[in-house]
């Protein structure tokens, strides 16, 4: 870490900062040790897929660095010898040396047992087969504090096993270097004590993402794991309020990975004038008062017809609800999705009525379609839409032009928003339950995906000038989930988390699961926020530049952890030396 940011003094006072005020100068950066840590045991950080015939790797400590309100996470890895090993895993507190400043681990570290997904067929060339590192089980889950099945963590002789840890830096920890360590044990004999030196920038992200998103649920959704909805806390005795409650626990959990389920309302819900329910069991998730890690984290958008075309909505319900959006200050984030990729999801001349209908009801409402601005000029619904929603291949064609300047015009109309999504001709085919092995460098969120595809598609919407993200679903699961996810012609297509279940995770209430792969999108989100934070400072030379040095456009990016880590230091780095020249 000190040979990747070298505070020197030019530099420093350029930006009116000494050397001697800059809590991570290369002085202060604490040493580590490795000594008695066994060759079988390393680490990565989070943008690795290690699989369980993986040999061991070259690093024994971990390398981190995060903002405020920000999650970091890396990734520790045991091959087992001739005899197999119940890993057990303890996290330390992170502790400044110079200040006593601390991190307790009680409340901001938590560590998993990564499952493994059987990859059959490949989503694409570029997808590894196998057993892939996806779910991952926490020993504690950090909302109801229960144990779960994460450990002991049963490692078979001459396999390797992996670990992930998610670190949070909370609010107002003062910048500087901290140490950590983490304690692993096979039962109760000691196997190795792993440091992780963490770099505390001295700025903060937001709780609520800056870059909106709209990300589906189904119906039943959480609720599916048979499980006795009367029982789950919060219900009081009352069974109808179960489900409610289980959809807005899987809100908060993403708006944790600073995601918007949009479809979080269980449908249908008319309250008729009588909101109590629906506000007792989703207003924390609008107000920013839910159970989430990131203290006043809030969902972006709320689609009210909840995942379908809806041209002919109940207009008094309609009313209602834009009522009562208005009084509770939430209007801006009403949204109606109104079709998908007509003329599939709709009939073209269905738009333009529907959307006149919604906005003379619902002032304010947004109508949104998935379709590209060529057909919405094409079919006359300019002014009907509001949030024009393209795949990112209608915005850069694979080996055509950039189309996103066609925009413009546009999107300077008052309330204009331009969103895009991934579809399944993003990793292959989209005939279900066809290979379609077609190589494939767009961004992806497969499972057997490296973790830059899966990463970088945040970095895209930046570099396009998009303001927001939707994907169709996050729980695709079918009838066995923790054994193979593959749909669309793609390992986890629509399938973001897993579902709870008494034997794979433990527990007695349910929890969502996440995926790396939803880790990874999380870390996107929040590369997202230093972009952003840069160009609203005014350095947007900086931003182009680090943008440019590893992304050519939205298929032509250096599929390298190493670029995509180095890029966001830049920007980290730049945004710390700002920080202290105030």
């Amino acid at each position: 870490m000190g040979v990747a940011w070298r505070c020197v003094a030019a530099a420093c006072i350029a930006m009116g900062v000494s050397q001697a005020q800059d809590p991570l100068a290369e002085n202060l950066l604490p040493a580590v040790t490795v000594e008695g840590i066994p060759r079988h045991v390393w680490v990565t950080g989070s943008m690795a897929k290690i699989q369980p015939n993986a040999s061991p790797g070259p690093a024994q400590f971990a390398e981190l660095a995060a903002a405020r309100n920000e999650f970091e996470s890396f990734q520790i890895h045991v091959r087992a010898s001739s005899q197999p090993i119940e890993l057990q895993v303890t996290a330390g507190d992170f502790v400044n040396g110079r200040t006593g400043d601390r991190i307790p681990a009680e409340r901001n570290v938590a560590v998993f047992r990564e499952a493994y997904l059987n990859v059959t067929t490949v989503s694409d060339q570029n997808g590894i087969s196998g057993l892939v590192p996806d779910g991952l089980i926490p020993g504690t889950d950090p909302y109801f504090h229960e144990r779960r099945n994460g450990f002991p963590l049963t490692i078979p002789a001459g396999e390797t096993r992996s670990v992930w840890i998610d670190v949070f830096v909370p609010p107002k920890t003062p910048s500087g270097y901290y140490v950590g360590t983490i304690d692993l044990s096979d039962g109760d004999k000691p196997i190795a004590r792993v440091p992780a030196r963490l770099k505390v920038w001295n700025f903060d992200i937001p709780s609520t993402a800056t870059l909106r998103s709209g990300f589906g649920l189904g119906y039943p959704a959480f609720a599916r794991s048979a499980y006795d909805a009367g029982r789950y806390p919060g219900t009081k005795g009352r069974p109808e309020l179960g489900l409610p409650l289980m959809h807005a626990a899987v809100g908060a959990f993403f708006l944790d990975h600073r995601v918007s389920i949009s479809e979080a309302v269980v449908k249908p819900t008319y309250p008729e004038g009588d909101w109590h329910d629906f506000d007792a069991s989703y207003g924390a998730l609008l107000n920013g008062q839910a159970n989430t890690l990131l203290a006043g984290a809030r969902l972006t958008s709320v689609d009210y017809a909840n995942g379908g075309p809806n041209p002919s909505p109940n207009l008094a319900d309609l009313k209602d609800w834009r009522k009562h959006f208005e009084k509770k200050s939430w209007l801006p984030r009403f949204m109606e999705y109104l079709c998908d990729e007509p003329p599939g999801g709709c009939k073209w001349e269905l738009i333009g009525p529907a959307a006149t209908l919604y906005h003379a009801t619902a002032p304010g409402l947004k109508v949104l379609v998935t379709t590209d601005i060529a057909l919405a000029t094409q079919h006359g619904l300019l002014d009907a839409i509001d949030i024009l929603v393209p795949t990112i291949d209608q915005v850069h064609p694979l080996g055509g032009t950039n189309q996103r300047p066609s925009y413009d015009d546009w999107l300077k109309r008052p309330g204009k928003e331009l969103w895009w999504y991934q579809s399944c001709d993003q990793h292959g085919s989209c005939d279900n339950g066809q290979p379609g092995p077609k190589s494939s460098t767009w961004p992806s969120y497969m499972v057997d995906a490296s973790p830059v595809r899966n990463r970088i598609f945040q970095w895209m919407a930046f570099l396009y000038g998009i303001q927001g993200e939707l994907y169709y679903a996050t729980d695709m699961w079918g009838d066995h989930p923790w054994d193979h996810l593959y749909y669309a012609g793609g390992n986890g297509d629509g399938a973001l988390f897993y579902p709870w279940t008494a034997e794979e995770v433990g527990g007695s209430t349910p929890i969502p699961v996440a995926s790396i792969r939803l880790k990874l999108i999380r870390g996107g989100m929040q590369d997202y926020e230093y972009l952003a934070a840069l160009a609203k400072a005014g350095e947007t030379q900086l931003v182009s530049d680090t943008l440019r040095s590893f992304i050519t456009d939205a298929t032509t990016f250096k599929d390298d952890p190493a670029a995509l880590l180095a890029a966001r230091d830049k920007l980290g780095t730049a945004l710390h030396r700002r920080s202290l020249a105030r």
